[in-house]
């Protein structure tokens, strides 16, 4: 099976998780193992794009194991799913069924906690929404995961009018781990200047000696990409200040184009032209 994802051949690795799924049903009592092929055949279909063949296949899956094992993954792939069509409402529904499971794993928890709060937000919802994140920064497994749940609770709280609040959250972050992911993109939200990671230079730098190298490839990493679209385009917006060379434009619209951001390249070309 995992010869066929890895040559990214769709179809085959669809109808050999197809198949497996079917022989688990049929030729084994293991209900986690059933689940697992099942979810596996689910997660194929989709990827291949043939969502409703993934619905149909989750949805019989819910049915045949209802009250039998614990279906949060199955509820998880729902909400995803839900969530890609902007069903935020739906998704939601499903996440809050992914939650209700018993014995969920405080890291898969968290997950669904944070993906709850996150289509919460998508609605607008954002009192609830900073509840869900509140929650979950008390259970957070691991520094990052915290700080991202930290900076997403300020950023909602900044929506709402808790500008105070929201800053002490990004002032925390910085200290915390001022060179850290989170930590630079709160130095952004307070307007505050990255600190120096080199002496600057008379020349014309390369991408490599930017001093905000580490922010950029990081939001890339974690496709943080509205972070990572406003950004770059207030530094491109600066450098038309200063009457700048192509290079030193082009330090910024790269980053654009590895994260798949054209319309934004294409939006700057035309504001760089007038």
């Amino acid at each position: 099976r995992n010869s066929y994802k890895t040559e990214q051949n769709k179809r085959a690795y669809l109808s050999e998780a197809e198949r497996l799924a079917v022989w688990t049903r049929t030729k084994t009592k293991q209900l986690d193992w059933q689940l697992d092929t099942h979810t596996t055949w689910a997660r194929a279909a989709w990827t291949a794009g043939i969502p409703e063949k993934a619905r149909e296949v989750l949805l019989n899956t819910e049915k045949r194991f209802k009250n039998k094992i614990s279906l949060a993954d199955i509820y998880h792939i729902l909400g995803k799913m839900e969530e890609a069509d902007f069903s935020y409402e739906k998704a939601i529904e499903y996440f809050d069924k992914a939650l209700a499971e018993k014995d969920l794993k405080t890291p898969f928890r968290n997950k669904i906690l944070f993906l709850k709060a996150w289509n919460l937000r998508n609605l607008k919802r954002y009192d609830e929404a900073i509840q869900n994140f509140l929650a979950l920064k008390e259970t957070a497994s691991d520094n990052f995961e915290l700080s991202k749940t930290r900076f997403w609770l300020a950023k909602t709280q900044s929506q709402i009018g808790q500008i105070d609040e929201a800053n002490k959250i990004y002032k925390e972050l910085i200290a915390d781990d001022p060179l850290g992911f989170y930590g630079m993109v709160a130095h952004r939200e307070l307007s505050l200047n990255l600190p120096p990671l080199m002496a600057p230079s008379k020349e014309t730098p390369t991408l490599d000696q930017q001093p905000d190298k580490p922010l950029i490839n990081a939001l890339i990493a974690v496709e943080e990409r509205e972070l990572l679209e406003a950004y770059l385009t207030e530094k491109i917006q600066n450098l038309q200040v200063s009457n700048p060379s192509a290079d030193s434009f082009s330090l910024y619209l790269k980053p654009l184009a590895s994260a798949g951001l054209y319309l934004p390249i294409f939006n700057q070309f035309s504001s760089i032209s007038q």
